[in-house]
């Protein structure tokens, strides 16, 4: 049986988790576009 404001928390801890994993996903981007930068200055 829900309550309402266990539904409410699941919901949020949820979207927790999700802005986790895109923030993680986006870190390594960024960490591999460094590197891709780091790399051409090296060959340059």
């Amino acid at each position: 049986m829900f309550t309402g404001i266990s539904t409410e928390d699941n919901h949020m801890r949820l979207e927790t988790e999700e802005i986790g994993v895109i923030n993680i996903t986006v870190n390594r981007a960024a960490d591999k576009t460094a590197n891709g930068y780091l790399a051409m200055f090296i060959i340059i």
